[in-house]
């Protein structure tokens, strides 16, 4: 569906996000069916509880995987997966480079809900995210690498 609406979105727009929309709906379609369960001993695609639950920042990690950031963005705590996954195709990204990024948590929260309404010429969509993906990506992104 992410695919679909990528390619659509790119034939009537002709924009670069549009396009990294599209990969990133091919990247995580892919990533369904390649990458093992996050937690160990898990079935693929069954719900299971950790016993030592993940930390915000590893969470955080994950999304940055689930919900496509990865395809316009670079970060060196995915780049193997990325380039593993990606093959010659790893070094695309239209946004900027976040492997050393930091920001106060309210800005963030403001961006990660509504991108437009920060900055209005933003090629960043608004990715539909849960206050606790929000937190979960803030805890990511402002950890130390």
């Amino acid at each position: 569906a992410g695919l679909a609406g990528g390619l659509l979105l790119l034939a009537r727009t002709r924009r670069p996000w549009a396009g990294g929309l599209a990969l990133a709906g091919a990247f995580v379609a892919g990533l369904s069916f390649t990458l093992p369960p996050l937690v160990p001993g898990a079935q693929a695609g069954a719900p299971a509880l950790a016993a030592n639950p993940a930390s915000a920042a590893e969470v955080g990690q994950a999304l940055f995987l689930a919900k496509g950031c990865v395809m316009c963005h670079d970060h060196t705590a995915i780049q193997p997966l990325k380039r593993r996954l990606l093959g010659e195709f790893h070094s695309f990204s239209t946004g900027p480079d976040l492997s050393h990024f930091t920001a106060a948590p309210d800005y963030l929260r403001r961006w990660l809900a509504d991108p437009v309404s920060v900055k209005p010429q933003t090629q960043m969509p608004a990715l539909g995210l849960t206050a606790a993906e929000i937190d979960n990506l803030i805890a990511f992104l402002n950890a130390p690498h």
